[in-house]
């Protein structure tokens, strides 16, 4: 018998079931919101990738073969660069603001774990074309609510969000000069990895003492200490929007979610299942 590829994994009839399931009830909450289901392409440009894609993907966990006619080709990794490159193509025929949404299947070269696999499918939902708090509330909200429509204990789930230009000010302050912001916001998306000695340390290494202290209590700021922070205001209101739509126990700020990629720039978020049933 010849297995399958390490990182993959078979879909019998009983398991379709399960997962036409779940896609079916994630398309009918996508939708209510006005999204428009579209897709892409398997495989795409090398240097589509290479432009629009993180380097760390691209480099280390893409597979990227040389096709017959000469052309290095990527196995889609992400669906970024794909929507990215099918709206540049008709931009002027496209309204100015988007809700499009997919299911794509993704691989990507990297060591196999629990709920982790070298290929696997993606819930992809874009709001484009706006970057008022309006479009990161409905993209919150979107996401639990999509949750929800699963039968998942809502009690359990945890949405932890954060601003990058919060984080980006913290640091201009601190006085971390450009060249350094984006290894110690790399560093930053590590930190729960490790200890905290060793975080300081890499932190020193990549600034100085009082730079990495100054950070450090920053990001150990609580929610009502934020509160009081200018360039945190819209980080708090954004927060009370998603309390005034139902969702005051699952909405919680929290300075240290990053998100690793150079194209996260402004509210970013993370879903938690805090019983540890799915770790």
């Amino acid at each position: 018998l010849i297995s399958p590829l390490k990182g993959t994994r078979d879909f019998y009839p009983e398991d379709m079931k399960k997962r036409r399931s779940l896609l079916d009830n994630l398309r009918k909450t996508i939708e209510l919101y006005g999204y428009e289901e579209y897709d892409a392409p398997l495989l795409e440009s090398f240097d589509l990738y290479a432009a629009k894609s993180s380097p760390e993907i691209i480099e280390r966990q893409s597979y990227v073969f040389e096709d017959r006619g000469g052309d290095r080709i990527v196995v889609r990794p992400e669906m970024t660069p794909s929507i990215a490159r099918m709206i540049a193509a008709k931009q002027r025929e496209l309204p100015s603001i988007l809700r499009w949404y997919s299911f794509p299947e993704c691989w990507r070269y990297e060591r196999p774990q629990k709920g982790r696999l070298r290929n696997f499918l993606q819930v992809n939902v874009d709001l484009i074309g706006s970057d008022s708090m309006e479009a990161d509330v409905e993209a919150i909200d979107l996401a639990l609510s999509m949750i929800r429509s699963l039968g998942i204990d809502m009690s359990k789930i945890e949405v932890r969000i954060n601003d990058r230009r919060l984080l980006e000010g913290w640091l201009t302050d601190a006085g971390v000069n450009n060249e350094k912001k984006t290894e110690v916001l790399s560093l930053l998306d590590e930190k729960d990895k490790l200890e905290p000695e060793i975080f300081r340390a890499r932190l020193i290494e990549l600034c100085s003492a009082e730079t990495a202290d100054i950070l450090i209590k920053k990001l150990n700021l609580s929610p009502e200490a934020l509160r009081i922070e200018e360039k945190a205001l819209r980080l708090c209101e954004t927060q009370e929007r998603l309390v005034s739509l139902g969702w005051e126990n699952n909405v919680k700020i929290d300075a240290t979610v990053i998100r690793g990629f150079t194209y996260y720039t402004g509210v970013v978020f993370e879903v938690y299942e805090t019983s540890g049933q799915f770790r």
